[in-house]
C-alpha cells in the first residue's frame, strides 16, 4: 500500500480519521511512501511540531515498516500531468502535492 503524507500527518497529529489510517497501515502487507511525500510530510511536521515531531515521524516510519521509494523522471512527469488535470482549483478531486 502507498501511504500518503496527509495520512501520516493525521496519525501523528491525532486527528479524528487517524484510526482508519492506522488500521489500514496495520492490515497492509507492506507500506511504501515516495521520497517526495516523505520530504513533504517532514516539512509539515517540522513546521507544526519541531524536532519532537520529526522524531515521532521517524519512529512511526520505522515502527510501521514503511519503505521509502524513489521517484524517477517518468513518475515525476506523470505526477505533474495528473496535478494539472486533477489538482486543487482545477478539478473536484483537488489533489495536492503529497
Amino acid at each position: 500500500m502507498v501511504i500518503d503524507s496527509s495520512a501520516i500527518i493525521a496519525i501523528l497529529n491525532d486527528e479524528p480519521e487517524r484510526r482508519v489510517f492506522n488500521e489500514a497501515v496495520e492490515q497492509a502487507d507492506g507500506c511504501l511512501i515516495s521520497t517526495a511525500s516523505f520530504v513533504e510530510a517532514s516539512i509539515v511536521i517540522d513546521n507544526q511540531r519541531g524536532y519532537d515531531g520529526l522524531r515521532d515521524f521517524d519512529l512511526f516510519i520505522v515502527s510501521a515498516g514503511i519503505e521509502l521509494v524513489p521517484v524517477d523522471a517518468d513518475q515525476a512527469h506523470i505526477a505533474r500531468r495528473a496535478y494539472r488535470r486533477y489538482g486543487k482549483g482545477r478539478h473536484p478531486a483537488a489533489l495536492n502535492f503529497g
